[in-house]
């Protein structure tokens, strides 16, 4: 069941970020995102409109979609756990699905061949980007909207590393966030998650 939809709403959109492993009692955790473009929350019940299929052991999804964006954690077993989630899209319903198991997308860190971000989820204030190759580059940090929150030009071709204090809670409550690496030759986008 959808509230607060009509022909103008816009799909919430679904993501699995990434799973970490929990040594302690031998089960993962998946951290969940959503996206929500519209102005207003939207409301989906748990049932068929709003679904975890595999193998929880603890947790659900939220029936409230609040505008901007949130996350959220389901401990499962390992295995494929795929959350569908069906919201109105312009003018009729739009299904859809993420998928995560063990083994991908860890959450300890974003790492490719150029940059290291981490921990990822911040939990703490502070969050650390590595250069994997020296190069001259400007950091940005942006809002789910787009807007730059703060700016960075540490990555001068000598230093290989910058932190990023995200301790001000007006500034970077918790929610997702792009980090965005502009250098002389290519541009680099960053998804992390502020808790």
């Amino acid at each position: 069941m959808l509230i607060n939809s009509n022909d103008n709403s816009r799909k919430v959109r679904t993501y699995a970020d990434c799973v970490r492993y929990n040594e302690s009692t031998d089960d993962y955790t998946v951290i969940f995102r959503y996206e929500n473009d519209n102005d207003e929350t939207v409301f989906v019940a748990i049932g068929d409109d709003n679904d975890l299929d595999g193998g929880v052991i603890e947790g659900e999804p939220p029936t409230s979609f609040n505008p901007g964006g949130g996350t959220f954690e389901i401990v499962f077993d390992g295995g494929q756990l795929t959350w569908s989630l069906t919201t109105n899209g312009s003018t009729n319903n739009s299904s859809v699905s993420s998928s995560n198991q063990s083994g991908t997308g860890e959450c300890d860190a974003k790492t490719d061949a150029d940059y290291t971000l981490y921990p990822n989820p911040v939990i703490g204030d502070e969050l650390t980007i590595t250069q994997n190759e020296s190069e001259v580059s400007i950091v940005h940090i942006l809002d789910m909207y787009g807007r730059i929150l703060a700016t960075d030009d540490g990555f001068d071709g000598n230093n290989k590393t910058i932190i990023i204090n995200m301790s001000r809670r007006n500034l970077y409550p918790d929610g997702m966030y792009i980090v965005k690496i502009v250098s002389q030759d290519q541009v680099k986008t960053y998804n992390i998650i502020k808790e």
